[in-house]
């Protein structure tokens, strides 16, 4: 039964998408300040854990990144965040450039909106090849795969 159990997390371990060689795509950062409107009066958040999001002009964080080159089976991308939604799916070609919005700074670093974008490259038959991993940690550090690029 040991063993059993231990073969599974072997696969499960095998099963790991690795992570796209840095040459292969190019990151850029569209840092501005944006207006941000309270929630209508008539909204109601039950998720006492989470922070209420502040108002005003704050810091807004777009991504734009350019796929420089592409193995010869990647066909696809599929953004995904850490709330399990899926941002966008669409075929792309080397060159391609695609925008993702992650959104204000400070609703990243507390947690109360998506903070980790995984972006998945597939083949035609939608198996993940590579991958992306863009995170922005609590204290405000923004990696690529690992590799500390910032911090807002």
């Amino acid at each position: 039964m040991k063993g059993w159990m231990v073969a599974v997390l072997w696969l499960a371990q095998q099963t790991e998408v690795a992570y796209k060689p840095a040459e292969q795509y190019e990151v850029k950062l569209d840092y501005r300040v944006q207006q941000r409107t309270a929630p209508p009066p008539t909204t109601v958040n039950l998720d006492d854990t989470r922070k209420q999001p502040a108002t005003g002009m704050l810091p807004y964080v777009d991504v734009l990144l350019k796929i420089k080159t592409l193995a010869a089976d990647e066909v696809r991308v599929r953004i995904e965040n850490s709330d399990t939604r899926v941002v966008t799916a669409r075929k792309v070609k080397a060159g391609d450039e695609v925008k993702i919005k992650l959104g204000f700074t400070d609703d990243m670093k507390d947690r109360v909106t998506a903070h980790r974008y995984t972006v998945l490259f597939l083949t035609e038959g939608k198996v993940a090849v590579s991958r992306i991993v863009l995170e922005v940690g609590e204290d405000g550090l923004f990696t690529v795969n690992g590799v500390t690029r910032g911090k807002f």
